[in-house]
Order: structure tokens, then C-alpha cells, then sequence
């Protein structure tokens, strides 16, 4: 039973409309830069250039909300697709399979699932083009500033190899995670037929048992976001630095200066997005990955089901 596709359908349309407002959004930092340099160059702010960065104010929060919108609906109609396959997958391990590892993909593996669908390759493919739009065009029209980049490339590069990382410690936090709440519902669970004392104590062993995957399931979480933290910090270091880099070189014309600052800045920012998003997209394809396997054990499970059956009986002809 192979994964629904993420573009797929109406899916098509929501991903061809994230990559637009990408696209627009680096436009709007643009436009906005080069009006607010000649306002601050000029030293006046004219009827025109107020109703324009008005408008690119407005332009922008509309935007930023489709781009969120857009985000949510791409991700809840892929959960939907997965939720079916998942459920029907299900349906036929009943009693064969142990409980909590029927019920945990429904509330782990999917809220992760949702989260790479709506901030991973959705985010990371807006973001990436909004922030790689906005520095193209800061080159283009500012070529003697251009080398003010290379710390945004340099944190771009750095961001890709503490992904490859990121997944890892993703995997060894969900294992420890999944292995404590599989062992509260172990001990939660009473049979039907069981009566539950009155006052019952928990023993020892047990709660040595809850404090070691407890403690382990901690020190993973820890492990992710330090992680995260440390992919956070080097967007926002890369952005810092080229800030940095573009005064250093400066420019004898102020108002190229303060609309390569404008549009790196914009950059700078979704750049911290793309670090979010590759969060967003390690967790989803460890999700996935746990996903996949869980449907192909079931589609084992099947066929093993069918060539226990006995063979099917004869015709009788009138």
C-alpha cells in the first residue's frame, strides 16, 4: 500500500500557489526597498511613495496570509488522503496487532505528517523562492554589492548539512517517545473482565521503568532542539553578517546601499523560514518512513491472511 502524493489532484493548484506568493512576496520586498531608499535619500516622503509602501504593506500581510492559508489546506487534504489509507490499514490488524501501536500513528505520526505537509516542502519551496528570489535581485540590480551574499550562501550551505543531521536525532526522539507511551498503556490498560482495586499503588519497578524511558525521551527532545536552536542561529548569524559584509563594502551611492540592505534583509528573514521548514521536513519523512513501513507490514499481513484461507470450492454445475 503505497503513500498518497503530495501533489496530486488539488494539490497541484495549493503548490503552484505557494511557489506564486514566493514570488510575489520577493517582488514586494523589491519594490518596497527601492521606494524606501529614495524617501531616505531624498530626504521627503511624497503622496506617491507613502500610497506605494502602503500598498506593498498591504500586498505583504495578504500574502503572508494565503501563503498560511494555502499551507494549511495543502496539508489537512494529504492528512485526510493518509488518515484513509492508515484507518484501513487498521481495520483488519485488529486483535493481531498490539493496541498502542494501532492508535499511535493516528496521533504521533500524522500531527508530524501535517506539520511537513503545511511548513515542510510547502514552506521550504515558498520561503526558499521568496528568500533566493529577493537575493537574485539584489544582485542583479546591485552588482558591486553582490559579494555582500556570500554569508547568507555560506549559512545556506551550513543549514543543509545540520539537516542531514537533524533527521537523526528526529528518528531516536520519536523511538524514545513512542517506546514511554506504549509503556503507559501497557500498565493503564485493564482487562474488562478485571476489577480495579480501590487502591491501587504503583510499584517500584514500574516507576523505575516510567522515570528511565521518561528520562531518555527528555534527553532526546533536548538533543532536537538544541539542534533546531543551533540551525535558527546560523540563519539569523547569516543575516547579521551579510548586513555586515554590505556595509563594509559600502557604496558611494546611499541609495543603492539602503536598497541592497532592504531586499538582504528580506532575504535574511525567509532564510530563517527555510530553517524552519527543513525542521518541519526531517520530521515529516521520519514520519513517513515509519508510515510506509507500518502499510507495508499490513499488506503483509494480508496476503499472509489470504494464503491461510482455505482454497476456494469447487463449482457445482446444474
Amino acid at each position: 500500500m503505497s503513500l498518497p502524493r503530495l501533489v496530486d489532484g488539488e494539490r497541484r493548484l495549493l503548490f503552484a500557489g505557494l511557489v506564486t506568493t514566493g514570488a510575489v512576496q520577493a517582488g514586494i520586498a523589491a519594490i518596497s526597498s527601492g521606494i524606501i531608499s529614495t524617501a531616505v535619500t531624498t530626504q521627503s516622503l511624497l503622496v506617491l511613495p507613502a500610497i506605494g509602501l502602503l500598498a506593498c504593506a498591504v500586498l505583504a500581510g495578504s500574502t503572508g496570509l494565503m501563503e498560511r492559508w494555502v499551507g494549511e489546506k495543502l496539508a489537512q487534504s494529504y492528512v485526510l488522503a493518509l488518515r484513509q489509507k492508515l484507518f484501513a490499514a487498521a481495520i483488519p490488524a485488529i486483535g493481531r496487532v498490539e493496541e498502542a501501536r494501532l492508535v499511535l500513528p493516528f496521533v504521533g505520526d500524522l500531527s508530524a505528517v501535517r506539520n511537513w505537509a503545511a511548513r515542510g516542502p510547502a514552506a521550504l519551496l515558498t520561503a526558499g523562492v521568496a528568500s533566493s528570489s529577493g537575493a537574485i535581485l539584489m544582485a542583479v540590480q546591485y552588482p558591486a554589492l553582490a559579494a555582500g551574499l556570500l554569508p547568507l550562501l555560506a549559512a545556506t550551505l551550513v543549514l543543509l548539512v545540520l539537516y542531514r543531521q537533524l533527521a537523526g536525532r528526529i528518528a531516536q526522539q520519536r523511538q524514545a517517545r513512542a517506546q514511554l507511551t506504549r509503556f503507559v498503556l501497557r500498565r493503564l490498560r485493564v482487562p474488562a473482565e478485571q476489577a480495579v482495586p480501590a487502591q491501587q499503588r504503583v510499584s517500584r519497578a514500574d516507576r523505575r521503568r516510567l522515570d528511565v524511558r521518561a528520562e531518555r525521551a527528555a534527553t532526546m527532545a533536548i538533543r532536537r532542539a538544541t539542534m533546531v536552536g543551533l540551525m535558527d542561529g546560523v540563519a539569523l548569524a547569516g543575516g547579521g553578517l551579510t548586513v555586515l559584509a554590505l556595509l563594509a563594502l559600502g557604496s558611494s551611492d546611499q541609495r543603492a546601499l539602503i536598497a541592497a540592505l532592504g531586499l538582504a534583509g528580506f532575504a535574511a528573514a525567509r532564510l530563517l523560514d527555510v530553517a524552519r521548514a527543513l525542521h518541519a521536513l526531517a520530521g515529516g519523512g521520519v514520519a513517513l518512513e515509519q508510515i510506509t513501513t507500518r502499510l507495508d507490514n499490513a499488506d503483509a499481513r494480508a496476503l499472509a491472511g489470504k494464503a491461510d484461507l482455505p482454497p476456494p470450492s469447487p463449482a457445482i454445475e446444474d
